[in-house]
């Protein structure tokens, strides 16, 4: 074949060709580090919301549970201020007893009647 014959034009559309191939070639690679970049950002942004949301929760049950935890031993302080000082139980029991009343013999205990 000869130039009159179209090899010509053959052998541009054959250079058009392998240009054109090597542009798609490097557009995908291109592609494939773009994609690869964004997964990566998508995945670290996935990964701190997820800790951000776990760390959440976490402090809500931890202050939850502080919260329980505080109003059990303010019920026991509670409980506790109700309870005579020793210093009142000592002056209790050194008051005086109260006049003892007579015990009355009540039938049929120990007597014949």
């Amino acid at each position: 074949m000869t130039s009159a014959d179209g090899w010509g034009e053959h052998q541009q559309r054959l250079q058009y060709l392998v240009a054109h191939a090597a542009w798609l070639i490097e557009s995908l690679a291109a592609q494939g580090d773009r994609d690869r970049r964004i997964d990566q950002a998508a995945f670290t942004e996935g990964y701190r919301l997820g800790f951000a949301a776990g760390r959440d929760v976490g402090y809500g049950q931890a202050h939850q549970e502080i919260a329980q935890d505080w109003a059990r031993l303010a019920a026991k302080v509670r409980r506790m201020a109700r309870v005579p000082t020793f210093a009142e139980l000592q002056a209790r029991r050194a008051e005086v007893p109260p006049p003892a009343v007579p015990r009355t013999a009540r039938p049929g205990r120990g007597r014949a009647a």
